[in-house]
């Protein structure tokens, strides 16, 4: 995976307060792409969680890096990458949306993989410049709905991930697409480190994580599925069903301590 750095492309960000993260762009596909780092407390090379964000089509070009999630990573003592998406935040590109519009064929599941490949790139590049600062043995690959997507089909390319979990992936599009219902099945059986699925019951479906786990379970490696109780958001779920939204910052608590726990045992902290 080739990936350089824009010149001057580190802001220097102050990890205090409001702000926690530091922003970089590193380029990928002849695309200068946006990310957000967070670093622990301490010193020492710490392990790195990369996490892949779903859609947010009416906030495409706000830069989102996302807290909720980057705190709660990094105060448990990891890294935490996470990647904009092409056609979010500052990254260069159409948004999702604007290329596969409401199809769901195999323009939609070309756009993710070229999107797991700028997550693969992101995480090369933080590795090799900060190869003093974190544990390349222990890199973990996380996403939500689009970004679960995106995260399997990650995993499937690349040996460099030692765990991996996905929630709610791809929820909405799975019944829409048969191209994903053979893709993302195929890409789990070829993913061999532990994996944790996580799915709400009243999401659209609970059948993609549910394959996904059978897939990597197949290979003969831990693959867990939580299925959580109905979950009943305060703020209106769009074209969503209700349980997709658990896994925004609304629903944190209620899994977290799932993900630390798998995390603590898969990476260490």
């Amino acid at each position: 995976m080739v990936a350089a750095l824009a010149a001057g492309a580190w802001a220097t960000a102050s990890q205090t307060g409001d702000r926690p993260y530091d922003t970089f762009f590193y380029t990928h596909e002849k695309l200068r792409l946006q990310a957000y780092v967070y670093w622990p407390s301490g010193s020492g090379s710490v392990p790195l969680v990369v996490y892949n964000h779903g859609s947010r089509d009416a906030l495409a070009r706000t830069e989102q890096p996302y807290l909720f999630i980057g705190r709660l990573l990094r105060d448990a003592g990891y890294a935490v990458l996470v990647p904009e998406r092409r056609g979010y935040g500052k990254s260069d590109g159409p948004t999702f949306t604007g290329v596969v519009g409401t199809r769901r064929g195999t323009a939609y599941v070309a756009r993710l993989k070229e999107e797991a490949g700028d997550a693969l790139a992101a995480v090369d590049d933080l590795l090799r410049r900060h190869s003093s600062r974190l544990d390349a043995r222990k890199v973990a690959i996380m996403g939500f709905s689009a970004g679960g997507v995106v995260t399997l089909f990650g995993a499937a390319r690349s040996e460099r991930f030692a765990a991996v979990i996905t929630q709610a992936t791809g929820a909405f599009s799975w019944p829409l697409s048969p191209g994903l219902q053979e893709e993302l099945p195929a890409a789990a059986r070829r993913i061999r480190v532990p994996t944790l699925c996580m799915a709400a019951v009243n999401d659209t479906t609970t059948e993609s994580d549910r394959r996904v786990c059978e897939a990597v379970k197949a290979n003969g490696v831990v693959a867990d599925l939580i299925v959580y109780p109905p979950f009943t958001p305060k703020a209106d779920p769009g074209p969503f069903a209700p349980g997709h939204m658990l896994f925004n910052e609304e629903g944190v608590s209620i899994w977290r301590r799932d993900v630390l726990v798998f995390l603590a045992k898969h990476l260490g902290s």
